[in-house]
């Protein structure tokens, strides 16, 4: 299991769930709209913000 609240968690939480999706992109908008849902605030700005940690 990943913890969703570090950067780690997360990346490797999009790359276990990148196949179910079409785009990279659509990927990363459930996922961070789903830690916004669970924490309040989402994880990263933008699809761009992310993509420099990775």
């Amino acid at each position: 299991m990943n913890d969703l609240t570090t950067t780690k968690g997360f990346y490797n939480t999009y790359l276990n769930l990148l196949p179910q999706f079409e785009t990279q992109k659509k990927c990363f908008d459930f996922l961070n709209a789903e830690i916004e849902m669970i924490n309040g605030e989402k994880m990263f700005f933008s699809f761009m913000d992310f993509k420099k940690y990775i």
